[in-house]
Parts: structure tokens; sequence; C-alpha cells
């Protein structure tokens, strides 16, 4: 048996004997966790949607994230503070 059943076994046996605040406090975590689930099935598509040219600027900005190829929140608004003045 792997972990994972194992884990849901234990659950399964806590949710039997669970008062009613606990199973609303489950139920809630469990529709959280669907709801984050669905999201990335969201970003998909939304992702798929997008002109191809976009894709493909935004996998390489990623890529320069991912490298470290970036400059610092705090330096950009030293650069640019003067835009930000009132």
């Amino acid at each position: 048996m792997s972990a994972t059943e194992i884990l849901r076994e234990d659950v399964k046996e806590l949710v039997d004997h669970a008062g009613d605040k606990a199973l609303r406090m489950v139920k809630v975590i469990l529709e959280k966790q669907q709801g984050e689930e669905d999201d990335d099935d969201i970003a998909d598509e939304q992702w798929e949607d997008m002109p191809e040219e976009l894709q493909v600027l935004l996998t390489e900005a990623i890529k320069q994230c991912e490298e470290g190829k970036v400059i610092p929140h705090e330096q950009v608004i030293e650069k640019y503070s003067k835009w930000f003045q009132k």
C-alpha cells in the first residue's frame, strides 16, 4: 500500500468519527484545493488562447527570470524614482 493510500485510509477513519465543525473545515479545504486545480486548467486554456508571438515572448521572459537575468526591483525604483514623484 502506498503512502497516499495509507493517508487516504487514515483520513477516511478520522472523517467517520469527526464532528460537524471538523467536517465543514475539511470540506472547505478540499473545495479550495479543487478550485486551485481548476485554476490551473483555466491558466492552461488561457495560455493556449494567447497569440503565438506572446507565448514566445513570455516563454523567453520566464527563461530569463529562471537564469537570474533580471533587474532587482530596488534598482528599477532608484533609476526611475523621478517618474513616481508628484
